[in-house]
This record gives structure tokens, C-alpha cells and sequence, in this order.
């Protein structure tokens, strides 16, 4: 008679219990912690586990030890995976005999002493190589753990370069969720926690995206808060109590207008100069539909001579997208001409996809769109490549 395996080995449950741990925080030493853990499982993936199975799991019921796989799945997504599979298989690629040269190279790299957060060489060379570990999903599972626990790599690869289009991706929520187990600041927390509500809500995600939201509001901002954190916090809001809530928005708009007024002109941080807040402000302004509120925010800088904002390339482009956005339903003609015309590989890695989609989504409104096959089929694999579902729709 042929021998049936465990669904799970002892090694590898004591593996999984330790994980759970690991997230949470906190050891499981009574049976009324598997109440709190049920409970942070709830508000963290929207999805839970009765208290008794967690107690069975961590030993405190007999019986029923070997979780069922839809048990696995759910712990596993907890801790930042996709499944109990994908857990496995990251497992194996990141044990410390398979870490490959590169992936040694990278670590060494963010070990570097770096005197000021405003030195722009090394900025630079860390631009280039978060567009590396980025776009390569083993590569990433691999470092997303170290990267997470160093100090440098949690401002000059977590925080300066933000993977956008990677939000549908759960090999970076992944890393988001690990970034946020290591660096607890309030602006870190809200940074990521922002991050992971915007993954959901553009994947259409909703009871994801509203666990996420509860546990933003939870979270009281500063005065220390960077502009871009803070356009973030404010714009989840905008976005949950106006498409997803039903809900007035006048207040936050008010809020919008008040910390807009604050900065009439670019911040000076480090070597650049920027509307950091009403950059992002408007883009979240521009995916609740709110496009003249976002007009409102914009056009004050656009008349601004083109020498005062200075920020790298493919932010000053994205910038251009979003006011363009903002007005496609005020001047319609304007812009059209610019969707037909803009350089649209001069865009930053980061966020290519997550503009073009909502460009072309705004340009297929128009009445005097024109409407080929070519744009559509684009448009249906930049959702596909992304997951951002909510971009189909009409704008």
C-alpha cells in the first residue's frame, strides 16, 4: 500500500508558528493570545481564524494539530505571502547557500555608511539598483527580509523608491509588509500602511482595502510627517469615504486646500525642489474622480517657472500626467493633443504602467477619442500586468 505524506512536516509547522510570530510581533505564550492574534489576523488580510483552530495549531487543544490548507493559506498570507506554496518556495530561494553573489553585492551596497540622506551619487546609484532588485521577483524575495531590517535600505530602497506598479505584485507587499514590521515610526507606518490600502483599492479589493484603512486611521500623524506621507494619509481618506463609503468629502477637501495653502511655492528638501504634497495630493484626487478639485491644487505651479521645481527625472514627467489628467474634462481638446504627443518613456520605472492606464482611461472618455484596437488591447494588459481593475472603468 502506497504511503500518504503529512500535508505538513513537524519542522515545517514549528517553521510556520514561528513566522506567525515573527509578524505579529509577539510571542504565543497562553491560550489567550490565539484571541489577540485571531483578532490582528481580522484587521491585517480581512480574513480569519477561529481562536480554538489557532489554539490546536499552538498546542493548547488536543486534537487536530495539522492545520488544512486553507488554514496554511490564510497563516501564510499573514505573514506576507501569497500561499502556503509560496511561502514554501521563498523559503528554499532564501536560504543562506542559495544566495547568489548579486544578492550578496546588494546587501554590501546598502551597508555603506551614508553620512547625509542628501547625498544625490549615491541617490543615484540607488535608483539603479532598486529598478534590478524591482523587477525581479526572485531576486527581491530574496533581499526583502535584510532590506527590511537595515536602517539605510529602509530610506534608500523602501521609502525613495515606492514600486507603483508593483502594488498588484505579492512578492512587494510582501517587502511593504516586512518594511513595516521593522520600522515602526509613525511616518514609516503610515507610508506603508498608505501603500498597501492603494494596492487593494486599485485591485478592486475592498473588505483587503478596508482592513488596511482601519488600521491607517489608527495611526495619528505629526507635524514631522513628510509631505508626500502626509498627501498619502489624506488621500486614502478621499478615496475610501468617496468611492468606496459613498461619503461627503468636504472636510477633507477643505484639509486639501489648508495644507496646499502652506506651501505656495516648491519644498526645498535636501537637493531638490518640489510640490511634494500637491504632487501627490492630486493624484489621489485625480483617481476619486475629483478632477477640478485637482485642477485647483496644480495650475498654481504651472505657472511657475520651469527652473524652480527640480526633482529627478521621470517625477517632473509624471507631474506633467497628472495635471493633464486633472483637466482632460475641462479642455478636453488640450488634452488629447498631449496624450497623442507626450513621451511617454520618460516616465520613472516606478510608475510607467500606473499613469499610462490612467491616462488612456481619461483619453477613452472623450467624445473625440480615437478609439484603436491597438489602445484598447494595451489598455486590457496593463490591467492585466498590474491588477489594477479599478482603472478600467470610466473616469
Amino acid at each position: 500500500m502506497r504511503k500518504t505524506h503529512p500535508s505538513i512536516t513537524p519542522d515545517e509547522l514549528a517553521h510556520l508558528k514561528s513566522k506567525v510570530e515573527h509578524t505579529w510581533g509577539r510571542t504565543i505564550k497562553i491560550s489567550a493570545d490565539c484571541e489577540k492574534l485571531q483578532q490582528h489576523m481580522q484587521q491585517t488580510i480581512g480574513a480569519g481564524i477561529s481562536a480554538n483552530t489557532l489554539r490546536r495549531i499552538f498546542g493548547f487543544l488536543n486534537g487536530g494539530g495539522i492545520p488544512s490548507l486553507q488554514t496554511k493559506n490564510l497563516l501564510a498570507q499573514y505573514c506576507g505571502y501569497a500561499s502556503w506554496d509560496h511561502l514554501q518556495q521563498t523559503e528554499v530561494e532564501t536560504t543562506a547557500s542559495n544566495i547568489s553573489d548579486e544578492s550578496m553585492f546588494f546587501l554590501d551596497f546598502f551597508r555603506i555608511e551614508v553620512k547625509s540622506e542628501g547625498d544625490i551619487n549615491y541617490h543615484n546609484a540607488c535608483r539603479s539598483v532598486a529598478k534590478r532588485i524591482l523587477g525581479n521577483a526572485t531576486l527581491f524575495n530574496r533581499l526583502a527580509e535584510p532590506l527590511a531590517q537595515n536602517k539605510t535600505a529602509q530610506v534608500f530602497f523602501y521609502e525613495r523608491f515606492p514600486y507603483i506598479d508593483g502594488l498588484g505584485l505579492d512578492y512587494y507587499l510582501r517587502g511593504l509588509r516586512l518594511y513595516l514590521h521593522h520600522k515602526k515610526t509613525t511616518e514609516a507606518q503610515i507610508f506603508g500602511h498608505a501603500l498597501l490600502f492603494l494596492s487593494h483599492f486599485l485591485q478592486n479589493k475592498k473588505g483587503e482595502a478596508t482592513a488596511v484603512y482601519e488600521q491607517l486611521l489608527r495611526i495619528k500623524p505629526n507635524a514631522s510627517v513628510h509631505d508626500f506621507v502626509q498627501a498619502r494619509n489624506l488621500g486614502s481618506r478621499i478615496l475610501y469615504k468617496k468611492c468606496m463609503a459613498k461619503e461627503p468629502v468636504e472636510t477633507e477637501l477643505e484639509q486639501v486646500h489648508q495644507l496646499a495653502a502652506k506651501h505656495p511655492k516648491p519644498l526645498q528638501v535636501a537637493f531638490w525642489a518640489f510640490p511634494y504634497f500637491q504632487f501627490m495630493i492630486a493624484d489621489y484626487l485625480n483617481l476619486a474622480g475629483l478632477y477640478e478639485e485637482s485642477e485647483k491644487v496644480v495650475t498654481p505651479f504651472r505657472r511657475l517657472n520651469g527652473n524652480t521645481i527640480f526633482i529627478e527625472q521621470g517625477y517632473g514627467e509624471a507631474w506633467e500626467a497628472i495635471w493633464q489628467i486633472a483637466l482632460h474634462k475641462s479642455q478636453p481638446t488640450v488634452f488629447a493633443h498631449w496624450f497623442e504627443h507626450f513621451d511617454w518613456d520618460s516616465l520613472h520605472y516606478l510608475f510607467y504602467r500606473f499613469y499610462r492606464l490612467q491616462a488612456i482611461r481619461a483619453y477613452c472618455s472623450l467624445p473625440q477619442a480615437k478609439h484603436s484596437k491597438a489602445l484598447r488591447e494595451e489598455q486590457a494588459a496593463l490591467i492585466k500586468s498590474t491588477g489594477f481593475h479599478f482603472l478600467k472603468s470610466s473616469s
